[in-house]
C-alpha cells in the first residue's frame, strides 16, 4: 500500500491544525503540508509503526505555514517511513521536540518524544523583505539539488510574484551554493552580505533572466 492520501495534522493535544497531502509521482513521493495557523516554530512529524519521522520545519507563507518536500523511495526507506499512522505538529520549544529530520521513538498516545534539542542561539538580523529559511531543501523537487541544499545555513526566502526567491550566502573563498545550477542564479548583496539568489517555481530552479520579477 502506498503513502498517497490526505491526512489531518494534529497538535500534541489532539486538535486538528492542518492537512498533509501525500502524492506519488514516478520515483518521488511528495509531502505538502498546509495550515492556516501560525504557531511557534514547530516540526512536522509523521507517525509510523511507533516511530516519529520528522519531515522538517514549516515556515510562514502569507496564509499561515506550509512545508513541501519530496523523497525518493530509498530516502523514505532510510527514514523508516512506510506508512502514515498519524501526523503531529510539535513546537521546538516543547520538551523533547526533535532537533533534526529522522526517526525517533513515539511513546504511548503517539506523542513523539525524541531527544531534547540544544539551547537555541540568538538569530541573526534578517534583512527587510526576506524571511529566514531553516529548511531550504523543501523548496526543491529535484532530490540531488535538495540534498545539496539541505545543509545550507543562513538561507533566506522572499516572494517574487510567481516565483519564490531563495538566497544562499556565499562563503568567502568558498564554492558557490548549488554548483550544478550556478548559472541559473545570480549574485546579490542582501543585508551587506553576498548571496547567490535562485528563482524557484513549482520546485524547479528557473533562470533568473526568465523570472517574472527580479527585485531584492
Amino acid at each position: 500500500m502506498g503513502l498517497a492520501g490526505v491526512y489531518d495534522v494534529k497538535t500534541a493535544d489532539g486538535r486538528v491544525c492542518g492537512t498533509l497531502r501525500v502524492s506519488e509521482s514516478g520515483l518521488l513521493t511528495g509531502f505538502d503540508f498546509r495550515s492556516a495557523e501560525a504557531p511557534d516554530v514547530s516540526r512536522l512529524l509523521c507517525l509510523c509503526g511507533g516511530k516519529a519521522v520528522s519531515l522538517g520545519i514549516p515556515v510562514p507563507d502569507g496564509r499561515g505555514i506550509s512545508l513541501r518536500r519530496s523523497f525518493t523511495k530509498r530516502a523514505l526507506e532510510g527514514l523508516g517511513l512506510s506508512a502514515v499512522d498519524g501526523c503531529r505538529l510539535v513546537p521546538l520549544s516543547a520538551p523533547g521536540a526533535p532537533e533534526t529530520a529522522g526517526q525517533t521513538k513515539a511513546p504511548a498516545g503517539d506523542t513523539a518524544e525524541p531527544q531534547k534539542p540544544p539551547a537555541a542561539q540568538a538569530p541573526a538580523a534578517v534583512p527587510s523583505g526576506w524571511l529566514p529559511e531553516p529548511d531550504p531543501a523543501r523548496l526543491l523537487s529535484d532530490p540531488a539539488l535538495s540534498a545539496d541544499c539541505a545543509g545550507a545555513g543562513d538561507a533566506l526566502v522572499s516572494d517574487s510574484g510567481d516565483c519564490t526567491l531563495l538566497a544562499l550566502p556565499l562563503r568567502d573563498g568558498g564554492p558557490a551554493p548549488l554548483l550544478p545550477v550556478f548559472l541559473l542564479g545570480e549574485p546579490a548583496s542582501i543585508g551587506g552580505r553576498l548571496h547567490m539568489v535562485f528563482h524557484i517555481r513549482g520546485g524547479t530552479v528557473v533562470p533568473a533572466q526568465k523570472a517574472a520579477q527580479n527585485k531584492f
